[in-house]
């Protein structure tokens, strides 16, 4: 599946609606203040992702019944094929949910007792704002060299998540990963990430977020410059994952020559 990139106000691209205004003053300190690379500040960039995940699922949940209703006048056999995927989008989105509640229950715990201890998060500091902002919840399959992190093998268990942000602060950037407890696939890949030479670091964080992440966004400006070649690998990217029948290659971070990232890392901060 091929995708296009549509230009947005910057105000829709960084806007998520999911809490009322009194509610989202619990970001205040990671929108408001210095970014310091805080066990805090790297929470509340996990959260957000999380609970945008969570919104995401459950509308998609209720857009199921619109795919049923899809079937009228069709054929008997495209009914029955519409039916089956329904259910089996109802069923994916229903083990999501369940999964990703789970999570939240996790972080609103720690929310609530302002006790950070319990959040991990791998963060490297930029020198520059990146040219490429994404925030979004992947669950770790493959660590850097291809090697199995967790096996996604149905929807009897549980799949361990792990937040990413790219994003502007005050001073350059961030690209955070970020994680709750016990976590071994997140602390694994997190971790490749932090032990990666730096030099590697830029181009291997855009690689990832059009790999793994949906809700990204591009400076216009840096998309048009870009080779060809480079635009139509990052898009391949990004459909990657679209087809559940279609298994994503272990190898899928691995270098493939592309280098649009324009800014070098400053820092890299570990908590956990």
């Amino acid at each position: 599946m091929e995708f296009e990139l549509h230009e947005v106000g910057y105000r829709e691209a960084s806007t998520f609606t999911g809490f009322c205004a009194k509610h989202d003053g619990i970001f205040a300190p990671v929108e408001n203040k210095p970014f310091v690379a805080s066990r805090e500040q790297g929470f509340l960039l996990g959260y957000r992702s999380v609970c945008m995940e969570l919104f995401k699922k459950q509308t998609g949940l209720g857009a199921v019944e619109i795919v049923r209703n899809a079937d009228r006048g069709r054929s008997p056999h495209d009914q029955f094929a519409l039916q089956f995927f329904a259910d089996g989008m109802q069923e994916g989105l229903s083990a999501a949910i369940g999964d990703l509640k789970t999570d939240k229950s996790e972080y609103d715990r720690i929310l609530v007792s302002g006790d950070y201890v319990g959040s991990n998060s791998v963060v490297i500091r930029l020198d520059q704002t990146p040219d490429v902002m994404c925030s979004g919840l992947m669950s770790p399959e493959y660590d850097l060299s291809g090697n199995i992190l967790q096996v996604m093998d149905g929807l009897s268990m549980r799949a361990r998540s792990l937040a990413f942000s790219l994003t502007g602060v005050d001073v350059g950037g961030a690209a955070v990963f970020q994680w709750v407890g016990d976590n071994p696939p997140a602390k694994a890949l997190a971790m490749g990430f932090a032990g990666m030479p730096r030099k590697s670091l830029p181009d291997a964080l855009y690689r990832f977020s059009f790999e793994f992440i949906e809700n990204v966004f591009v400076s216009p400006v840096w998309w048009r410059d870009l080779p060809l070649d480079s635009r139509k690998s990052y898009m391949r990217r990004a459909g990657s994952g679209v087809n559940p029948m279609i298994e994503r290659r272990r190898d899928c971070l691995g270098d493939d020559g592309v280098r649009g990232a324009r800014f070098g890392v400053a820092d890299v901060v570990c908590h956990y």
